[in-house]
């Protein structure tokens, strides 16, 4: 049964996928509760077959905060790591296409 679940999250049923990685924990010893539960997935998947996620391909536009705006917690980090950047490999490709 994990696996026909795992398979339908391959299959693009992500909504699920948080939950089955949960019980998958428990395939070396499963106990009753677990397949009770593993049932609890499958009845929700019967009673919400006409899912979908909605992706939009235009860019977002994000800006950066201004230092009034920002979050107490990035004004912390900021200032423990001042001159923090994001270290990328000298031989990162160029992305393709459109970000997500």
């Amino acid at each position: 049964m994990i696996g026909i679940l795992r398979w339908m999250i391959e299959l693009g049923r992500i909504d699920i996928c948080m939950e089955v990685s949960l019980i998958s924990r428990y395939l070396v010893g499963p106990r009753t509760g677990h397949l009770v539960q593993v049932l609890h997935i499958f009845s929700f998947l019967k009673f919400n077959q006409c899912m979908d996620i909605f992706y939009d391909p235009r860019k977002l536009n994000i800006t950066e905060p201004t230092q009034e705006r920002a979050s107490p917690r990035a004004k912390i980090m900021s200032t423990m790591y001042p001159n923090a950047i994001e270290d990328l490999p000298p031989d990162y490709p160029e992305p393709l296409g459109k970000s997500l």
